[in-house]
């Protein structure tokens, strides 16, 4: 999940550190991104700038929504949408995050569902509208601030894999992102349930953001995912 610019407007950044459930706080310079060979099982973050695999995971080929349920509320739910495409080989994915802005009917059923606090999964003709919608206006992201990892439990933290997020999960889709407003943070995708085109579970994300007046402001989200291949 992409935290919003204006939550970081207010803050005037000088150091920032990170953690999450099952990651420590770290150090977040930026490091040349690793090929997929040279990733460590158990590292912190993703490098900025790279896809990364440790572990077999399946072949995360294809264009794919990813709707981030957040628990805002016990009882209400945010939903934001990101756009993925995943190229290379099975062993080797280049992972490139797409933008799009939603306009007319999907843009209101994103509006309407995030009013009444209810989790939203766009339908069969939605999701059609998207995949033509990301065709004719997605935009490739700079991959330069993202770092992605797809791994296996065994790549986990052991923090991270006894966390209540990673619990029974298959694999995960981490990923770091430093923005330029100043805002680090990461998310791990902790996927329970692998269908063909369909992935579900659940999702942790944090950041830590010290200010100039030294203050840490700590930002957390948490929640359930789906994460839906559509093609192109």
């Amino acid at each position: 999940m992409r935290l919003r610019s204006s939550a970081a407007a207010i803050l005037t950044a000088t150091t920032l550190t990170l953690a999450w459930p099952g990651w420590a706080a770290v150090d977040l310079a930026a490091e040349p991104g690793p090929t997929p060979t040279q990733v460590n099982p158990g590292s912190r973050l993703p490098a900025f700038g790279s896809t990364s695999l440790v572990g077999n995971v399946r072949d995360m080929r294809g264009t794919w929504i990813l709707l981030s349920h957040v628990e805002a509320k016990p009882d209400r739910i945010l939903n934001t949408l990101t756009f993925y495409r995943v190229t290379g080989e099975p062993a080797t994915p280049v992972v490139t995050r797409l933008n799009l802005k939603l306009t007319g009917a999907l843009a209101n059923s994103l509006r309407d569902v995030n009013k009444a606090g209810k989790p939203w999964v766009p339908d069969a003709e939605q999701q059609k509208a998207l995949a033509k919608d990301l065709r004719m206006h997605g935009k490739a992201e700079d991959a330069k601030g993202i770092g992605i990892r797809f791994t296996t439990p065994d790549g986990y933290l052991e923090s991270e894999a006894a966390s209540p997020q990673a619990a029974g999960s298959l694999f995960a889709m981490q990923i770091s992102e430093k923005r330029k407003d100043a805002v680090v943070s990461a998310v791990g995708y902790y996927v329970r349930i692998n269908e063909p085109k369909h992935l579900s579970g659940r999702f942790a994300s944090g950041a830590v953001v010290n200010t100039s007046a030294g203050v840490p402001v700590p930002l957390g989200f948490a929640g359930t995912f789906d994460m839906i291949e559509i093609g192109e």
